[in-house]
Parts: structure tokens; sequence; C-alpha cells
């Protein structure tokens, strides 16, 4: 169907790839949630989440299995022949939807009944991992998305069988609208990152690391609200509990880094960055698994993102977005203390990058 007119809250359904008259009912009640949502980050963040176990999350790798492939871990040359010790990437950008998300997604609507339809909001991975496992499970789904998310992205979601929503100049503005949506009309609602079910889906891919490579000392995992590094610290820890895990965040939007460093969720200011993907607020479920499970949290530049998003593209021939490469970025920068002997992984989150800021920077 066409795309229809935007209404005063700036909510809209941009696209229905069903039927209209479904949409059109969508629509009315998008409406009528942007009219009622807040913005309270403290009640928004109430949801009774307990954090997978170990077990929790190999039964997921089971689950999952019939899905999804594990993604390669391939030896990172370049990073070996100019920092200390060995490198390995994790390519979790080769996944079906270009990121790691694709995991959680399943792993939650694999929980659930088969009749009940999800709404979500996301940056834009998440939006298309659940698409994506919505559409092989033939379930129904929104997706909220802020207004300003890359065209690269919202194009990856606007294939499969949803509706889409744009809402919000930021991601939080996007998720309390759509929180309200789901309340209003009793839908199940899907948390990218504060959910048990979708941190045990992210925690798999710890599951691959450990038979991958069992003599890793050291992983290094982006990090936005916190359930991918929540997941694989979980897993990683139970198998080998003097393994490192590192989180990444960029200097430009730092909520766990800062709340890591006070110990308590504080809010911080959030400029524009190129890891657009891991951007805004944290929920204080999740910054106690880290607090709980990761051994150290570091901070890197819009330049250093930069520059591993160039070095990613030219020497290993590997696409990123920014997100996917802040793990690659605090290694470059020599943020991560490794060993001569030790083995290092850094897992590149996604793929997803607007085709004009690639091309920008592989000219700079």
């Amino acid at each position: 169907m066409g795309g229809l007119s935007r209404d005063r809250v700036g909510i809209h359904c941009v696209k229905w790839c069903g039927d209209d008259k479904k949409c059109r009912g969508m629509t009315e009640a998008l409406q009528r949630a942007g009219k009622s949502a807040h913005t309270d980050r403290e009640e928004q963040n109430m949801a009774n989440l307990v954090e997978p176990s170990a077990v929790m999350i190999q039964n997921t790798g089971t689950m999952l299995a019939e899905f999804l492939t594990p993604t390669p871990l391939l030896e990172a040359p370049s990073l070996d022949d100019m920092l200390p010790g060995r490198y390995l990437m994790k390519l979790e950008s080769l996944q079906p939807t270009g990121s790691f998300k694709v995991r959680g997604a399943f792993s939650k609507l694999l929980r659930l009944p088969q009749d009940e339809k999800v709404v979500t909001a996301s940056s834009g991975n998440h939006g298309a991992a659940t698409a994506y496992a919505a559409s092989t499970l033939d379930r129904e789904a929104v997706i909220f998305v802020p207004e300003n998310t890359p065209r690269t992205k919202t194009d990856n979601i606007s294939r499969f069988d949803v509706c889409l929503v744009r809402s919000g100049q930021s991601y939080d503005e996007c998720e309390s609208t759509a929180r309200e949506y789901a309340r209003k009309g009793g839908l199940q609602w899907i948390s990218p990152y504060c959910d048990r079910e979708v941190i045990a889906g992210q925690g798999t891919v710890a599951l691959e690391l450990l038979q991958q490579a069992p003599d890793l000392n050291t992983v290094v995992v982006p990090v936005g609200g916190g359930g991918l590094i929540g997941g694989i610290a979980v897993a990683i820890k139970k198998a080998h509990p003097d393994a490192l895990v590192v989180g990444v965040q960029p200097e430009a939007s730092c909520p766990m880094y800062r709340s890591v460093q006070q110990r308590r969720l504080v809010e911080v200011e959030h400029r524009p960055t190129l890891s657009e993907a891991t951007a805004g607020d944290i929920p204080a479920e999740t910054l106690d698994i880290v607090l709980r499970y990761v051994d150290e949290m570091v901070i890197v530049s819009e330049r250093e993102i930069e520059r591993a998003i160039r070095h990613l593209l030219f020497e290993e021939r590997i696409v990123v977005e920014g997100a996917g490469a802040l793990a690659a970025a605090a290694c470059l920068s020599e943020k991560i203390s490794v060993g001569g002997a030790a083995t290092a992984v850094f897992v590149l989150s996604g793929r997803n990058i607007d085709p004009d800021v690639l091309a920008g920077l592989a000219v700079t």
C-alpha cells in the first residue's frame, strides 16, 4: 500500500506487506498510542528480567540450530602483524539480516504462542532480525524505528511481511511510543536487549566461540543496551571463569561505560556517532549483568571507529557498520591489553552501514 499521511504526533505506518485493512487498523492504534506515549525510563525498565542461565543459553543454541548456522571465526593477520597476541574475528556480520540480533529474535519468538502478535522498537538491526524471524515463523509483527534510521536498515526491514513505523527523533523516543502501543493493544512487547530470552539468544555467540577457539583468553564485544555482552559474558564465565570479557562503547554515547564506572545507572549526553546502533540509554537490568560478569569497559572515539571500518575494509576485506567496528577499534587503538601468547576474539556485530557513509570513509 502507499505511505499513509503523517499525523500530528509523527506516527504512521510507512509499510505493511499484508492487507490494507489490517494496516489501517494498526495505524489508528498507532496514533492513539502516540498521543499518550510517555518517556519515563524508570517505569519502562521495570520488566521482570532475570539473567539467563548458562543452561538456558545452551538450550537456546539447540533451538536455533534449525534456523541459523554458526558464523565464521577468522584469523585477523593484519592485527597479528601490528599488535602482540593472536586476534580472531567473529563474523556476526554474516548473519541473514547482517547482524547478531537475529539470534535473540528467534530465541524470543520460538518461545511465544504461534498466534502472539509482537511489537518492538529498533535502531534498525533488531527490527530486521525480528522481521526476518517473524516472517520465517509466520508471525505478525510491528517494527518501530526512529525517524533518522539509515535507509539501508529500513530497507532491510521492508523486505519482510511486517508493519514498519517511523517514530521519534531518537531511539528512546521511539521505544517509548512502541511500548505504549503494545500496552494499549495488549500485544507482546519485545525489548531489543532487556529480555531474558533475547539475551539467551545473543549468548549463543559464546557457545560457538567456545567450540571454535577453546583456548581464547579475551572476548571483546560492542555494547549498546547490554544484551549481547550480557549473554556472551554469562556463557563465557561459566565455561572459562578466567577469560576476560571486555565491552566497548563509542565515546559519543557511552551510558554503560559511565554507569560501570560509578556502579549505578547514570544518564549521559548522547552525541551523534557512527555507531548509531549502540546509541541510547541502558536499563538497570543489563547493567546488573555487566557489573557481575564483565571485566572491563572501554570507549573509543569517532576517529578510532572510522579507522577500524577502513582497516577491516582494506586489510581484511570485511564490511562492517559503526557498531560492528567498535571491538576492532578498541584492539587497533590498543585499549585492550593482550599478551604475546594470548588469543583475543573481537565480535564484528553487524555490517548494515549506509553505502554513502562507507563510500565517504573509503576515500577519506
